[in-house]
């Protein structure tokens, strides 16, 4: 029987300094493309006697466009430098509002053992 060989995942402690670099921008230009794309056309709640909010459609697709820009160079960063595939269950970050929630940073220091 032959058996799949597992690739390589490495942990971001394991890259270079300059590729870590890469990989954090990479993160930040996500998080500032959700962010941007949120304020401006994620109206929140409405109000009764307030109107609603029309928006430019070639502003919100260049919006939309730069988020998947964004997600698509963080995960090809994750592959080449880490070996990490994207899921394919996981949603598009322009489909998550809160995509990047200050709650979930306690997620960034939890142990697997």
């Amino acid at each position: 029987m032959t058996h799949a060989i597992e690739p390589q995942h490495l942990g971001e402690q394991d890259l270079a300094p300059a590729d870590r670099t890469r990989l954090e921008q990479a993160h930040q230009e996500l998080a500032s493309a959700v962010a941007d794309y949120s304020d401006r056309f994620i109206a929140g709640s409405l109000s009764v006697r307030e109107p609603i909010p029309v928006h430019n459609a070639s502003e919100m697709a260049a919006a939309q466009s730069r988020v998947d820009a964004a997600e698509n160079e963080l995960w090809r960063l994750r592959d080449v430098l880490l070996g990490w595939k994207r899921p394919p269950w996981a949603p598009r970050a322009a489909a998550v509002d809160e995509w990047f929630s200050p709650e979930d940073s306690v997620y960034d220091s939890v142990d697997d053992e």
